[in-house]
């Protein structure tokens, strides 16, 4: 088991940034910006640190950018869908992909043993 942090990661900043544009009334691509600003600084400070402590070689960088442009279709057509559909149907298709993670999950490490 991970050392309990007290550092905040990016996904517990962007649920609190995020709670805090749903009270105030802004959209739901409001807090998918700021979660995708927020990943991006995070992600680009820790490829300089690696960098610069010689844990990230070039390689990793390429396969990273050619990750990350392959991802990019994907979220242009994801914000699309979310733009057009109601904040309860975007709630529900992602408790439902949590739900199905968790049942892979589940039936993987079952049929593992």
């Amino acid at each position: 088991m991970a050392p309990y942090s007290a550092k905040p990661t990016s996904g517990q900043i962007t649920r609190i940034i995020g709670s805090e544009l749903s009270q105030a009334g802004k959209p739901i691509s409001a807090g998918q910006g700021i979660d995708a600003l927020v990943s991006i600084a995070i992600d680009i400070t820790r490829s300089l640190i690696f960098g610069k402590l010689d844990l990230l070689d070039m390689s990793g960088v390429v396969l990273g950018s050619m990750i990350g442009l392959a991802s990019l279709p994907g979220s242009w057509v994801a914000s699309l869908l979310v733009k057009r559909m109601g904040h309860k149907t975007h709630i529900a298709v992602i408790e439902a992909l949590i739900a199905l993670g968790g049942a892979s999950i589940l039936y993987h490490g079952v049929h593992a043993l």
